[in-house]
């Protein structure tokens, strides 16, 4: 055989296929494949074979992806729900902050220089609500979360009736602990501050009445004679004395002890001159045996104005100003008001 008829070398593997026409219409045909095409037919459907393989790798997870995507944007719309009502419930404890800070000022302008009573120690019920709010048996999380909150508590927010633990999402029921715990602090806000109104209103009670007991002493003098029973420097008897004596030259200057209207400026028997104020809240005092007065009845004086001399006048054995404090009616001792 002659080497320009010899097969390709490299040509070898192929296939001829014989093209046989029914009932010999036509004429045979035959189709040579090269073993070099089948090699390159191979390779390509080898390559489609992994090609497809990948494509139903990668569909597959997408499947899931896209299976979940319901899921998720029902999360992300549950989520948003419970945001927009904690950002409500927030508003209302901005509103509800911005009372007490203003409760706080009045109370500090109040009580700032005041000798205020003692209003006790916090309340068990009241210790109790602040332990359950901030979580005291309940530390936050590392990440400053809180820890997520029993059956009970996400069953007592308003839109939660019926929803178990085990249909919640741990992200849904992190947002409905942190629901939770705005509502519970809105609500023991809102129980808090008629308590803290009626206490602002009691300071100012409590420091419109102190500004009616004396502030100062009426005047400068040597103290005779004290609240109580004594004996009558005219008649020996033990006989109760309503008020205190303190004795000074004559002339020496009277002075109002606390702010007040003047009631009485004239001359009333064993009291001789006196003058009456009426401070206030039942509170009044009287100053007696005046030499001169500087003040008359409907006068309105401010604590340290001058409105009497010490003298004589009246039932006495000597210059004094006989001086009584009455609350509702009743003579008190001034040693116990005095400053």
């Amino acid at each position: 055989m002659s080497q320009g008829s010899s097969p390709d070398r490299h040509d070898r593997g192929g296939i001829t296929v014989l093209l046989v026409p029914d009932q010999g219409a036509r004429d045979v045909r035959q189709l040579h494949i090269r073993g070099r095409q089948l090699r390159r037919a191979r390779y390509l459907g080898a390559f489609l074979a992994v090609f497809a393989l990948l494509i139903m790798v990668s569909a597959g997870l997408l499947w899931n992806r896209i299976w979940g995507y319901d899921d998720l944007v029902y999360e992300n719309l549950v989520l948003r729900q419970r945001l927009e009502s904690i950002d409500q419930q927030l508003e209302r404890v901005d509103d509800a902050l911005r009372r007490i800070r203003l409760y706080d000022t009045q109370i500090r302008h109040l009580s700032h220089d005041a000798d205020l009573p003692g209003f006790g120690p916090v309340e068990p019920g009241e210790q109790e609500q602040w332990e359950q709010i901030w979580g005291d048996d309940a530390p936050p999380l590392p990440d400053g979360r809180p820890e997520l909150p029993s059956l009970e508590a996400a069953e007592s927010v308003p839109g939660s009736a019926g929803v178990g633990s085990a249909d919640i999402r741990p992200t849904e029921l992190w947002a409905l602990a942190v629901e939770t715990r705005a509502v519970q602090l809105v609500g023991l806000v809102d129980e808090m501050e008629p308590r803290m109104s009626t206490m602002v209103q009691d300071l100012e009670d409590w420091r419109s009445y102190r500004a009616c007991l004396p502030a100062i002493w009426p005047a400068y003098g040597m103290l005779t004679s004290e609240f109580g029973y004594r004996r009558s420097p005219f008649s020996r008897r033990w006989k109760f004395h309503s008020g205190i004596d303190i004795a000074g030259p004559r002339g020496t200057p009277i002075f109002a002890v606390a702010p007040g209207v003047v009631t009485f400026s004239s001359y009333n028997s064993g009291y001789g001159r006196m003058i009456e104020l009426d401070h206030g809240h039942g509170v009044k005092t009287r100053y007696a045996h005046n030499t001169s007065h500087f003040v008359r009845e409907g006068d309105v004086v401010d604590v340290g104005d001058r409105i009497a001399t010490i003298g004589s006048t009246g039932r006495t054995t000597g210059p004094h100003l006989h001086f009584e404090l009455t609350i509702d009616g009743q003579a008190v001792d001034p040693m116990e008001y005095m400053p």
